[in-house]
């Protein structure tokens, strides 16, 4: 517990006065503060900078978000360059447990000011005093990890510059399930999920959960999802040589010609078709064949699914079934083209050109 309440201590002829740890701040009621489940707010106050404490688990591990030197170096300039107005922004939350002042969220900028304190002379960390209970069949517990996720959401970047990623989520929810606040069920882990505003349309919602199942047990079943640096780290490793190719941009290396396109299975035949996806892979062969007849293309793939099953039948499909289907759709089109069953389209464009505009 610490002891830093303000008392005399003589130095030569003179008295100095240890600083309060907490200084408690007036709320004029327009200041943001921290709004969300399970979390309570008690007061505004200042915490001097040595006494904050960064919480730490069973294994001796930061239990914050990951510090990143580049956030931390930004954060400072705008320290040094009188740009930080603490009252603008929700403030980084500390919880006093026994006497201790926890810090919850802020790391980034709790040491941005520790590193600063020499040039701009301010010893205080302005906060927001928070309190976690129990709510909506939740426990404080389960809160205050999902606050310390969503805190850093791309909902907050009004507020708070250094938004959270994909890592800082499987790390919340895994502490979630190491910590036994909940069971490590694809139950729970969804509805962890959609507690930090992520729903299975998210683009990355197949990732979360397999990078949160790898989390927990690397030996488990669980396939992998591939992001943007993964991917190509991953061709970087297996084709040094290869150079990919875009629909416009055709690289032809000895009679080969690589694409990347991901799948994820969604619509037409047996929900295993991408109408997006799908077309433009068609349009990337295309235009490579017409360049280089006889080439061979290869195309470099992921299906954006968790499930291994639904993997197979997708991978499955491409190979046996997309490239026959819409051969079969492009005869029967130039098939009319040719009988003279086709119409040019009639375009009706919308008034955009001055003359087109009535102005009165």
């Amino acid at each position: 517990m610490h002891n830093l309440s303000i008392h005399s201590v003589v130095q030569g002829s003179g008295v100095q006065k240890t600083p309060e740890p907490f200084i408690k701040v007036e709320d004029d009621g327009k200041r943001p503060r921290a709004i969300h489940n399970g979390v309570r707010h008690v007061c505004f106050a200042r915490v001097h900078l040595d006494v904050v404490e960064t919480p730490i688990d069973k294994e001796g591990v930061d239990n914050n978000r990951p510090l990143f030197t580049k956030e931390l170096i930004k954060k400072q300039q705008i320290i040094l360059n009188g740009k930080f107005h603490p009252e603008k922004f929700v403030s980084p939350t500390v919880e006093i447990i026994d006497g201790k002042y926890i810090l919850r969220t802020g790391q980034h900028t709790h040491q941005a000011k520790k590193g600063t304190r020499d040039e701009t002379g301010d010893e205080y960390l302005d906060v927001e005093i928070v309190e976690f209970f129990n709510d909506k069949g939740e426990t404080a517990d389960y809160w205050r990890i999902i606050w310390g996720s969503n805190e850093n959401s791309e909902s907050s970047v009004e507020y708070h510059k250094f938004t959270r990623s994909v890592n800082d989520v499987v790390m919340a929810v895994k502490k979630l399930i190491t910590t036994n606040t909940i069971k490590n069920t694809e139950k729970a882990i969804k509805k962890a999920l959609k507690d930090q505003g992520i729903t299975s349309q998210s683009t990355k919602y197949a990732k979360y959960i397999s990078d949160i199942k790898l989390a927990i047990d690397k030996n488990s079943k669980t396939v992998k999802i591939y992001d943007k640096d993964s991917k190509a780290e991953w061709i970087k490793d297996n084709f040094p040589e290869v150079k990919t190719s875009t629909a416009t941009k055709i690289f032809e290396q000895n009679n080969n010609v690589y694409f990347e396109q991901e799948f994820i299975g969604v619509t037409g035949y047996k929900n295993l078709e991408d109408t997006n996806y799908d077309s433009r892979v068609i349009k990337k062969i295309i235009n490579a064949t017409i360049k280089k007849p006889g080439v061979q293309t290869h195309i470099i793939s992921q299906v954006n699914n968790y499930k291994s099953s639904k993997i197979n039948d997708v991978r499955k499909f491409k190979e046996d079934l997309l490239i026959k289907r819409e051969v079969e759709r492009y005869r029967k089109f130039i098939k009319l083209y040719d009988e003279g069953k086709f119409k040019n389209p009639k375009f009706i464009w919308l008034p955009q050109l001055p003359e087109e505009l009535n102005n009165d």
